[in-house]
């Protein structure tokens, strides 16, 4: 199996993962702002992959990192430099990683509440990747979770995101004073609805209250390729998700039945000639005219003490998508 000798050196590399510098982590959390949590970088330890080969990922992660808004990121140069200092006193090494003692005395020399540790591992078919959140007090370890990458630089940028918002839910979570909103939006109806895991049914278009964090979100309908994400919902959001599904090969879509449109041109015949329209030159008597009918209807609906009027309704909950007109 291609890599396997290679596999079984470890190596680290001197890219780098996310080190939350703070108080311990979990402490007074309802009264904690955005940003009250420093983020720094530990090494990628990585198996048959090349020395640099954690730059990709720090970058994505980094990104991810901004883009929850809720953690101040530390300079990648001012942590590697404290590492070596470590590394020069004999005080951090390669097994450091999987040792609780030193796990927590690293974290007490650079002042870390926590951290991240990133694994990853060549295969024949891709990169499996394992990302865990140690507690820089404790030593102990907070969350784990595990992703495959295939070759595609593009799957592999998926798998560090999701794994980056999954290890950080209880991080998320320690923030937190209050509850948030989670709602999904589907164009295809009878799609159901999975988080976590768990089947919450026929639910596209209805709110979840949650807890803040991040949330694994599935929305799948036969026919159709499955929706699949990891959704931060962060403390009092409202968190709308469009779950667009994509139709596999083979599958018949039904169309929408279109009620005209003001907008609508109507076509012309060969010759020049519009549909129902007299020849050129030809007068049009009064009472094949449309307004004369529309005059009538008007009449006739008084007569019966009755008013013909459009309703404009939503296929969706919240008044957003296709509006179609029906008669009451």
């Amino acid at each position: 199996m291609e890599g396997v000798g290679s596999m079984n050196r470890m190596h680290i590399s001197y890219s780098f993962m996310v080190i939350f510098l703070a108080m311990p982590w979990a402490a007074h959390a309802a009264t904690r702002e955005p940003g009250a949590i420093k983020v720094a970088l530990l090494p990628v330890e990585t198996e048959g992959l090349s020395s640099n080969w954690g730059e990709k990922p720090i970058e994505i992660m980094a990104g991810e990192i901004r883009a929850m808004n809720l953690f101040a990121l530390e300079p990648v140069t001012e942590t590697k430099s404290k590492i070596s200092e470590l590394e020069k006193s004999k005080l951090f090494g390669k097994n450091c990683l999987y040792e609780t003692t030193c796990i927590r005395l690293t974290g007490k020399k650079l002042a870390v509440s926590a951290f991240y540790h990133l694994h990853a591992a060549k295969t024949l078919d891709g990169i499996t990747l394992t990302m865990r959140v140690l507690d820089g007090n404790t030593g102990k370890e907070i969350r784990k979770a595990s992703d495959f990458a295939g070759k595609d630089p593009v799957d592999l940028e998926r798998a560090v995101r999701w794994l980056t918002r999954t290890v950080s839910s209880p991080l998320i979570t320690s923030l937190a004073s209050q509850k948030g909103e989670l709602r999904i939006r589907c164009g295809q109806p009878e799609a159901e609805v999975f988080i976590n895991g768990k089947r919450f049914g026929k639910t596209t278009g209805k709110s979840f209250k949650v807890s803040a964090g991040a949330f694994d979100l599935v929305v799948q309908k036969k026919g159709y390729a499955p929706f699949h994400d990891v959704i931060v919902v962060k403390s009092g959001e409202k968190k709308l998700v469009a779950a667009d599904l994509v139709p596999l090969p083979g599958t018949i879509v039904k169309k929408p039945v279109q009620t005209g449109s003001l907008n609508q041109k109507k076509p012309f015949l060969p010759g020049g000639k519009k549909p129902g329209g007299p020849e050129q030159g030809e007068s049009t008597k009064f009472y094949k005219t449309w307004w004369f009918w529309t005059l009538v209807g008007v009449a006739v609906a008084g007569a019966g003490g009755t008013a013909a009027y459009f309703l404009l309704r939503s296929s969706e909950p919240s008044g957003a998508g296709v509006v179609e007109a029906s008669w009451r």
